[in-house]
């Protein structure tokens, strides 16, 4: 077998970060700065996960632990590491916002995000761990890139579910850049942290807990390190490992689903705050009629922009999408000053750098 599962795995992780930055029609994130927090998932988060997860399960006994080792620790560690780089830009976003007004982490859709683009990073360097690991203690690259294709899986379950579990964290991070109270600003991201390590958690647990419940833990933790049992035992065993196993496959699926469903939902909210701040903007004469219809519809901007790609007026595309990325930071803060406050000259200042894109 050559290694193309090695091969697929990069490059469907590096196509999965493009598409979830593109489900963020309206204001785009930063692709260096989604490449840099995937990069900290894939070297920096990974590189806390494994001492991390060793020490957690140091203090557990033998048996819990090798039965429910990966379904306590790897929650903590792995999510607390992925999300530090979150925290990290929300601080500084919210550092750059209160100076010239613009935020690069503002609501809930870029949470996800950002969220996605770490747990995508971290997944992939985990699912090749797991490979190196595998080819290192068996001597065959085959067995390796089996276990890779293996957690790989139909639509890259293993990388998605990660990027899931962040994303929740990262939810919870937009939520409070809307919130008023310090109690909200506090609370939403420990509520998306604790449902980022509950989910991750059940991923991992839940065939552990399944087979602690009906066998015993003593004959999970045996069957767990490959010790001999009772044939009928084994063979129940295996049964519920795999009827549990399409269980928790479907849930992955499901949330998945749930991920995506919430994206759609925030877009389109996003849609009506930038219809309704920009109308203003059109009265006051800063657009026109034609052109706020087109930056407030995003069928028709994708329209626009492949008639001046066919036409090769390159100069005019990059300006005219730079104009409208402008007018989206404007209408969303616009509103994110109208909702939940902040200083009114950012308006302005944000009013300026449109005018002088349009110039």
């Amino acid at each position: 077998m050559e290694p193309e599962p090695f091969t697929s795995a990069l490059i469907q992780g590096v196509a999965l970060l493009l598409v979830v930055r593109a489900l963020d029609l309206w204001e785009r994130e930063p692709l260096k700065l989604l490449a840099l927090l995937a990069l900290w998932g894939a070297a920096g988060a990974t590189a806390i996960a494994a001492p991390g997860n060793a020490a957690v399960e140091a203090v557990l006994s033998p048996d819990v632990a090798v039965v429910f080792g990966p379904a306590i620790s790897a929650p903590i560690v792995e999510e607390l590491a992925k999300g530090a780089a979150l925290l990290a830009v929300f601080l500084a976003s919210g550092w750059v916002a209160r100076r010239i007004g613009v935020a690069e982490f503002d609501g809930p859709v870029d949470g996800m995000v950002y969220g996605a683009a770490v747990g995508l990073g971290f997944a992939f360097a985990e699912n090749n761990v797991y490979f190196l690991n595998e080819a290192y203690e068996t001597g065959n690259l085959v067995a390796g890139l089996q276990v890779l294709e293996l957690r790989e899986g139909f639509l890259n379950l293993q990388t998605l579910s990660h990027g899931v579990y962040s994303a929740a964290f990262g939810a919870g991070l937009g939520l409070a850049t809307w919130s008023r109270t310090p109690g909200a600003r506090i609370g939403f991201p420990l509520l998306g942290l604790a449902l980022a390590m509950a989910l991750h958690a059940l991923h991992n647990g839940l065939i552990s807990l399944v087979l602690a419940s009906r066998y015993g833990l003593d004959t999970t933790a045996a069957a767990f390190r490959g010790e001999p049992l009772p044939a009928d035992v084994a063979d129940r065993m295996t049964a519920t490992v795999n009827g549990v196993g399409r269980t928790l496959e479907l849930i992955d699926y499901a949330l998945i689903a749930a991920f995506l469903a919430g994206i759609v939902v925030w877009v389109r909210y996003q849609r009506r705050v930038m219809a309704f701040e920009l109308a203003a903007e059109r009265d006051d004469g800063l657009l026109t009629r034609e052109e706020y219809d087109l930056v407030s519809r995003y069928g028709r901007r994708l329209a626009h922009y492949l008639r001046l790609l066919l036409a090769g007026r390159l100069h005019e595309l990059r300006s005219v999408h730079a104009a409208h990325q402008q007018l989206a930071e404007l209408a969303f803060l616009k509103w994110r000053i109208r909702t939940v406050g902040g200083d009114t000259a950012a308006v302005d200042r944000q009013r300026a750098r449109v005018r002088a894109l349009r110039a």
